[in-house]
């Protein structure tokens, strides 16, 4: 797929300075810790959701996030790992799980814009996953409630310049596609909720009986991607990691890093606070990779 002008200039842009979190929320979903089960996680109560009147509100400051293993709440697909460079083509169907370690950048291995996939390739891959990543603890996404995740990815593309490649990655790093995942908050009350687990959100279906309104996952995308008034989105952490002079691929791969530890201090983009996979899972659902469980994660791909 070819890369939109808008997200070329978007990332010829040079903008925030990045700040320094008060504290860190990963802002992923984690069974482990989820107190209906009696272990302790803090899980915010669904709230009503107000009526959707405008696109979110633009950046403040930077989403902050707390520091927590990462794991799915959804059922494991298979999914074979590699650990050294190679293991993706971009170019059709899932591919196997690569271990990328360094800054992001092609010279440390990591892939190409390039040899992204498509973008309706990349979700095809990725839309049996959405089906089935809501049960046991909801019910799983309707047709219906897929084609509003698409629609909503593709707007909010078009409106912010971010690649909507990027969008669905995190939207698949972050809650697989449930439209109906928990939202979380860390240990200073700050909130992640929606299919992009976003700082302080408003929008969310957690709780509530299906479907879930296209506006609200509209509202859901829109915080996670444009931004809330209580941090930063994609398109907010894209400018960050334009400003410390990440270009292309290797932008967005920090970005990533920004979006989930709240800070990117350069370097191993797997050194910082909060998922250590968190990158380098973006990198492979960008080429191709797709699984319900992240092979870093689990640490059949090796260890970073």
């Amino acid at each position: 797929m070819a890369i939109t002008s808008a997200f070329l200039i978007l990332l010829s842009l040079s903008s925030l300075s990045l700040g320094v979190p008060v504290a860190f929320d990963d802002g992923q979903y984690h069974p482990e810790y989820d107190n209906s089960i009696g272990n302790g996680n803090q899980i915010v109560q669904p709230t009503a959701v107000a009526e959707v009147t405008s696109a979110a509100a633009e950046v403040t400051s930077t989403r902050s996030r707390a520091s927590r293993t990462s794991t799915s709440s959804v059922p494991t697909a298979t999914a074979t790992a590699s650990t050294g460079g190679g293991g993706f083509t971009g170019s059709g169907g899932p591919a196997a799980y690569t271990l990328f370690r360094g800054d992001g950048t092609q010279a440390s291995g990591w892939p190409t814009i390039s040899q992204w996939l498509s973008f309706e390739q990349m979700f095809a891959n990725n839309k049996p996953i959405m089906a089935a990543s809501c049960a046991p603890a909801a019910e799983n996404n309707s047709e219906e409630e897929i084609t509003a995740i698409k629609q909503a990815i593709l707007s909010e593309s078009a409106s912010t310049g971010v690649d909507p490649r990027f969008i669905l990655a995190t939207i698949m790093e972050e809650s697989t596609g449930c439209v109906r995942v928990r939202t979380t908050t860390s240990p200073d009350g700050i909130i992640n909720p929606g299919l992009m687990q976003d700082h302080e959100g408003t929008a969310s279906c957690f709780g509530k009986a299906a479907p879930c309104p296209p506006e609200t996952i509209s509202l859901m995308i829109a915080e996670g991607t444009t931004g809330t008034n209580g941090g930063a989105g994609l398109k907010g952490t894209l400018a960050q990691a334009v400003g410390m002079g990440a270009k292309d691929a290797t932008a967005v791969y920090v970005a990533a890093r920004i979006y989930n530890s709240g800070s990117y201090p350069g370097g191993d983009l797997a050194a910082s606070a909060a998922t250590a996979c968190y990158a380098s899972d973006i990198a492979n659902l960008l080429v191709g990779f797709a699984g319900a469980t992240s092979p870093c994660k689990t640490g059949a791909a090796g260890t970073l």
